[in-house]
């Protein structure tokens, strides 16, 4: 099971600007994301000024999130996952707000025995998850 980091559904949202992420991407049958990963992306769109950058990017958005909902391919933060967070977290006993949202999405990974593809792999390094970085084709 594959499960998409924020930072390659937001390549997949410009495929233009990340054509290497978006060719890797053509040839995976499947794959997963988070309801975190939803969050950050929706986080990310909402706030910015109206008009066609931003509603291009919600219209992206949604075009990306719209068939995993569908497929029930958006894994949520469940008892699983809250129970794999909160051992990921005894290393670290005062993480940053992004250490936070990366530690929720490997602890989802973890509970479903699954691969977090990113491109930053340094994010998850050292939190017991199977990465994979599209952009490299490096398993880690």
């Amino acid at each position: 099971m594959l499960i998409l980091d924020t930072n390659v559904i937001s390549a997949a949202m410009v495929p233009e600007k990340h054509p290497v992420v978006a060719a890797w991407l053509a040839t995976v049958p499947a794959f997963y994301t988070t309801s975190i990963t939803v969050m950050e992306v929706v986080k990310g769109v909402l706030p910015m000024a109206e008009g066609k950058k931003r509603d291009t990017l919600i219209a992206a958005a949604d075009a990306v999130f719209a068939p995993l909902l569908q497929a029930d391919r958006i894994l949520t933060f469940d008892y699983s996952a809250a129970y794999c967070y909160a051992q990921l977290m005894l290393k670290r006993p005062k993480p940053t707000a992004g250490e936070v949202i990366d530690a929720q999405i490997a602890a989802i990974a973890v509970a479903h025995n699954a691969t977090v593809v990113t491109q930053n792999v340094k994010d998850f390094a050292g939190r017991g998850v199977s990465v994979f970085d599209p952009s490299t084709g490096t398993q880690h």
